[in-house]
């Protein structure tokens, strides 16, 4: 998730979780391309975009499609309202396998 508008921030937190990207320094520029920009090029269903240049000493993965939301969490609220109150808590004693006489205790909150 990220603040609307911080679309920069969320693709250099993508490429430091994907990547092995170790500082700021690994970042040598950032450009946000708006999504008009995109459809003058010919690109039908453009959306932002946002280019990240980095050193040579990080490493990007392999071509393979990606997603990611830029939501900033408020659309799902009614889903964190809806989630069931029920929980079930497992505990394990230590120096314990679950086969060895594990506790598992089921408790409502």
């Amino acid at each position: 998730m990220r603040t609307p508008g911080h679309d920069e921030d969320l693709a250099v937190g993508w490429l430091a979780s994907e990547t092995d990207l170790s500082a700021r320094a690994d970042v040598k520029a950032i450009k946000r391309e708006g999504a008009a920009a995109s459809r003058s090029q010919g690109i039908e269903e453009a959306v932002d975009t946002v280019h990240l240049d980095v050193t040579e000493s990080v490493v990007i993965p392999k071509a393979r499609a990606y997603l990611t939301s830029s939501s900033c969490g408020i659309c799902s609220a009614e889903v964190i309202e809806a989630t069931p109150s029920q929980r079930c808590r497992c505990r394990v004693r230590a120096g314990s396998s679950p086969a060895a006489g594990a506790s598992v205790g089921r408790r409502h909150a």
